[in-house]
C-alpha cells in the first residue's frame, strides 16, 4: 500500500504564529493552534464586538448586535454604576417590609438566642468596657469581650513575684498562670530573662505530671488482662484455698503493682517473664542484655531489697520455671518459703 497524502495543510496560528496541521473543511473554524491560544483569541474577539464570550459563535441580527455592544459598554462604564446607585441604591432599598414579615423576623431572632442559651451560654457584660457579649457555659474566670480588655495578655504582678514562685515555692507555669492570671507565654519570657533555663522549666512540670500519675495508678489496674503464667499461679491457689490479692498497690519508694499477694503470710509473688525481665539462665550473660532488660533486671532488685526491709516476703519465679511446676511442687515450694 502507497502512503496517502495528505489532504489539508499547515496553517500559522493568528496569536502565536506556529504552523499547525488543518483540515480544508475546519479551516474557517480552527483559527489557533492549542487550548491556551484559542482562550486568548476568544477574550480579543469578545472586547473588539463589545459582548459577552457566551454569544460568540452564535448567528446574531446587526440590530441585536449594536444593541449588546452599547449596553455592555454602559454598564461596564464607572459613571454608569455610580449613577445607578445614586438613583436605585441597594438591591432591598424601597421595598417594604409588611407587618406579618417584621414580626416572623423578631421571633427567629428571639427563639436563635433562646437556643443558644440553652445550649451553650448567655450574653455578659464585659469587666473593662462594659459591652455585651456572648460566653459559653464553661466560662469559670471573668467574662471579657476581646483580647484588648482581658488581662491576661498582660502581667498582673511584678516579675520578682514570679520568679520567686518558680524558684522558692517550686510552682510550674500553669500554677503561676492560675494564681497570678497571668498568660504562660509572658511568664515564660520572664524566668528565661532572669537566667532560668527551658530544661528546668520543663523538669519540674514533669516531676509534678510523674507526682500526679503515682496517684492515680494506685487505683488503676495495669495490665488489664493476666499472662499465662500469671493465671496458673491463680488457679494453683484456688485449688489450695488460699486467698490472694492480684495488682495489689505495693506503697514503697519505686511503687508499683504486683503479680500476686497473699496477705495471710504477707507472701509476694512474681511471675517474670524471661525476655522481659532478663532471665540469665537463657541468656548466659549480663552482656547479652539488651539495655531494657538491663534496667529492669536493676529496677526489680531494687524492689524486693524496699519489700523485704519492710518485712515482706519475696518469691520470684521464671517463666521457663513455672511452665515445668506441678500443683505438689508449687505446694512444697511455698510450705519452705512459708517457713513451715
Amino acid at each position: 500500500m502507497e502512503n496517502s497524502k495528505k489532504i489539508g495543510r499547515n496553517v500559522p496560528c493568528q496569536i502565536c504564529n506556529e504552523e499547525f496541521y488543518v483540515r480544508p473543511s475546519l479551516e474557517k473554524q480552527k483559527q489557533t493552534c492549542s487550548k491556551k491560544c484559542f482562550k486568548v483569541w476568544r477574550s480579543i474577539q469578545a472586547k473588539k464586538k463589545g459582548y459577552g464570550l457566551w454569544m460568540i459563535g452564535k448567528k446574531l441580527s446587526a440590530e441585536t448586535k449594536q444593541k449588546l455592544s452599547l449596553n455592555c459598554k454602559k454598564r461596564n462604564s464607572i459613571k454608569y454604576i455610580k449613577e445607578y446607585i445614586k438613583k436605585n441604591g441597594a438591591w432591598n432599598k424601597g421595598i417594604k417590609h409588611t407587618t406579618q414579615h417584621k414580626d416572623n423576623l423578631k421571633k427567629a431572632k428571639e427563639k436563635e438566642k433562646e437556643r443558644i442559651y440553652m445550649r451553650n451560654g448567655r450574653y455578659m457584660p464585659c469587666n473593662s468596657c462594659g459591652k455585651l457579649a456572648y460566653f459559653g457555659n464553661s466560662l469559670k474566670t471573668k467574662p471579657y469581650c476581646s483580647k484588648k480588655c482581658s488581662p491576661i495578655t498582660k502581667t498582673t504582678c511584678k516579675d520578682s513575684e514570679i520568679i520567686n514562685a518558680f524558684i522558692n515555692s517550686g510552682m510550674t507555669l500553669k500554677d503561676i498562670y492560675k494564681k497570678y492570671h497571668c498568660s504562660r507565654v509572658c511568664c515564660k519570657k520572664i524566668l528565661l530573662k532572669a537566667g532560668i533555663l527551658e530544661i528546668d522549666i520543663r523538669r519540674l512540670a514533669n516531676k509534678k505530671i510523674g507526682a500526679n500519675t503515682k496517684k492515680h495508678r494506685k487505683f488503676q489496674i495495669f495490665p488489664k488482662t493476666d499472662t499465662s503464667i500469671e493465671v496458673k499461679i491463680q488457679n494453683f491457689l484456688k485449688e489450695l484455698n488460699i486467698e490472694f490479692l492480684t495488682h495489689q498497690h505495693m506503697n514503697i519508694r519505686d511503687s508499683y503493682q504486683c503479680d500476686i499477694f497473699i496477705p495471710s503470710i504477707k507472701l509476694v509473688i512474681e511471675c517474670d517473664g524471661d525476655y522481659w525481665h532478663g532471665n540469665l539462665e537463657t541468656y548466659n550473660n549480663w552482656n547479652n542484655l539488651s539495655q531494657k532488660q538491663k534496667v529492669q533486671k536493676i529496677r526489680d532488685y531494687g524492689r524486693t531489697n524496699e519489700l523485704e526491709e519492710k518485712g515482706f516476703k519475696v518469691w520470684r519465679l521464671w517463666e521457663k520455671d513455672i511452665k515445668k511446676i506441678n500443683l505438689p511442687e508449687f505446694k512444697h515450694e511455698l510450705e519452705i518459703k512459708n517457713g513451715t
